[in-house]
C-alpha cells in the first residue's frame, strides 16, 4: 500500500512538472490590454485585462482621476496620467501596480503620454503653454523639448514603430476640423497624412509602419484605415448607432482594441477585432467581439508588447 501511494505521488509530481513545462511553452494567447475603467460609484483607474483568460487586474487605486495608461516596449512599466497631487501630471510606474513615480512637475496640465517604441523617450500632450501642444520627455524625467508651436491644437501623439516619426491630430489648416499630420520625431517636417471631411482623431500606427488607424466622424462615426504605400483610405468598422474611439493595434498586427458607444446609455465598452478578417471585405465571419469588463466605464485601451 505505502509502495502504492508513493508511486502515486511521483506520478502526480511527474504530471505537474510536465504541466508547468507545457505551459511555459504555450504562446501568450490573445495579449494583454491596459486601460482606464471606473466600477459603479467610483473614480477611473489604471486595469489589466488578460483578454484569453478575462482575467482583470486593478493596477492603481480608485481615490484619484487615473486615465491614458500607455505600455513601455518592453512591456515592464506604464506611463499614465493622474491628478493624485492636484492637476493631471504624467506618471510612471511598474507593470504589477507598484512604485508610481512623478514624471512632470508643472501648474498646467500635462496628457495623453506615449512611448517610443525604442524606449527613449515619451511624448506627450501640455497646456503649459495656454493651448495645446506637444512636447517629449525621458523615461527619467531628464530632456524636456518642445515640438510643436503655434496657436491650433496639437493632440493624440503616437510614435510610429521605428521611433523616427510621430502622428498627431492637429486642426492647424481649419480651426474645429482636425486632421491627422505626421512630424518627424524632433517636431520638424510636419505634413497633412489625411484629411477627410469630417472630423479625424486617435490615431494608431500598425506594428509593421504600412498602416494608419484613425477614428472619423465624416458619414457615420468610423474607423479608417490609411494605407501609407498605395495612400488610399477606406472605413475599417462602421459604427452606425454611436461613437467609436482610441483603435489600438495587437502587438501581432492581427487585431485591433476600440470603444465603441451603447446604443442605449452611450457608456463605452471593450471591443476587439479581427483586422484581417475585416481587410477581406467580408469573405470571413464578422469577428467583432466585446470584451466581458465588468466595470461601467472603459476607455484608452491599450496592449502590451
Amino acid at each position: 500500500m505505502v509502495k502504492v501511494i508513493v508511486l502515486a505521488l511521483l506520478l502526480l509530481l511527474v504530471m505537474a512538472l510536465l504541466a508547468l513545462g507545457i505551459g511555459r511553452m504555450l504562446p501568450r494567447g490573445l495579449g494583454e490590454l491596459a486601460f482606464a475603467a471606473a466600477a459603479p460609484a467610483e473614480n477611473l483607474a489604471i486595469y489589466r485585462l488578460d483578454v484569453g483568460r478575462g482575467l482583470l487586474v486593478q493596477l492603481s487605486p480608485a481615490d484619484a482621476f487615473d486615465i491614458q495608461p500607455a505600455w513601455s516596449p518592453d512591456g515592464e512599466r506604464l506611463v499614465f496620467v493622474s491628478n493624485r497631487d492636484g492637476n493631471r501630471e504624467l506618471y510612471v510606474m511598474n507593470a504589477d501596480g507598484s512604485r508610481p513615480t512623478r514624471l512632470t512637475f508643472d501648474l498646467a496640465e500635462d496628457t495623453a503620454p506615449a512611448w517610443s517604441p525604442d524606449g527613449s523617450t515619451i511624448a506627450f500632450v501640455t497646456e503649459r503653454y495656454g493651448l495645446s501642444e506637444i512636447m517629449r520627455i525621458n523615461p527619467d524625467g531628464s530632456g524636456l523639448q518642445r515640438l510643436t508651436e503655434n496657436d491650433a491644437l496639437d493632440i493624440s501623439p503616437t510614435w510610429s514603430p521605428d521611433s523616427q516619426r510621430i502622428a498627431f491630430v492637429s486642426d492647424r489648416a481649419q480651426r474645429g476640423d482636425a486632421s491627422i499630420y505626421v512630424m518627424d520625431a524632433d517636431g520638424g517636417n510636419v505634413a497633412l497624412l489625411e484629411a477627410t471631411p469630417g472630423r479625424d482623431w486617435s490615431p494608431a500606427w500598425s506594428p509593421d509602419g504600412r498602416y494608419l488607424l484613425f477614428t472619423s466622424d465624416f458619414g457615420n462615426m468610423a474607423i479608417l484605415l490609411a494605407d501609407l504605400e498605395t495612400r488610399q483610405t477606406r472605413p475599417l468598422f462602421t459604427n452606425n448607432y454611436g461613437g467609436v474611439d482610441t483603435p489600438v493595434w495587437s502587438p501581432d498586427g492581427a487585431t485591433i482594441a476600440y470603444i465603441v458607444q451603447a446604443a442605449d446609455t452611450g457608456a463605452p465598452h471593450l471591443y476587439r477585432l479581427d483586422v484581417q478578417c475585416a481587410l477581406n471585405r467580408g469573405e470571413c465571419p464578422p469577428s467583432q467581439q466585446r470584451l466581458a469588463v465588468d466595470l461601467s466605464f472603459v476607455i484608452s485601451p491599450r496592449w502590451r508588447p
